[in-house]
């Protein structure tokens, strides 16, 4: 009996620590990366009294990004900046912050895969922008180890993810429903 006891307390031991090393080397996201993407949205149910869009795709793009993976499934807001432009609305880094989170889905010998939604957070002044938002949008990176390069897609749009035009003191003169956003581009660790 003090045998199989014995036994018991060192294989639920070496169970958890393996989980543990497993958990603390499986995150290869976790850093400061740059990047940049470019694609098209579909907006829906645009109104308003001047707009320069309708309801169909436009040229969408996220510019200037500074994400930070937090080793730990986030993406943490202080530090991070993103532009965004859809259609007629151009707004720069300075006027968004992101969250979000994400999950290693595969790791290979020189490459990892990882997926997840993000969002943006509206710290600037202009009108436009603020009505500009991009809520829990999915991506799927795909990053080289070997040169800490990723190509980073999205697809898709949560609810809550808007398009707005009008002049940066305002008023707002159009809004949309962005109900998709498709992008693709390239990113690189700091």
């Amino acid at each position: 009996m003090k045998k199989f006891a014995l036994f018991t307390v060192l294989l639920v031991f070496a169970a958890f620590s393996v989980s543990d090393a497993y958990a603390q080397g499986a995150d290869q996201l976790k850093g400061t990366y740059n990047f940049s993407t470019s694609g098209t949205a579909l907006l829906a149910d645009v109104g308003g009294s001047n707009c320069m869009v309708a309801n169909g795709s436009v040229p969408a793009a996220l510019s200037g990004g500074i994400i930070i993976f937090d080793g730990r499934g986030g993406i943490t807001g202080s530090g991070t900046a993103v532009g965004i432009s859809i259609g007629a609305t151009s707004c720069t880094s300075s006027n968004y912050y992101l969250s979000g989170s994400y999950t290693i889905t595969d790791v290979g010998e020189k490459h990892f895969e990882a997926t997840g939604t993000l969002s943006t957070n509206f710290q600037g002044r202009s009108a436009a922008c603020n009505g500009t938002t991009l809520a829990s949008v999915p991506f799927t990176i795909v990053a080289d180890l070997a040169d800490h390069s990723f190509t980073i897609s999205t697809s898709g749009a949560g609810s809550g993810s808007t398009y707005a035009e009008g002049p940066a003191a305002g008023p707002v003169s159009c809004t949309a429903t962005i109900a998709n956003f498709v992008t693709s581009g390239n990113g690189s660790r700091f």
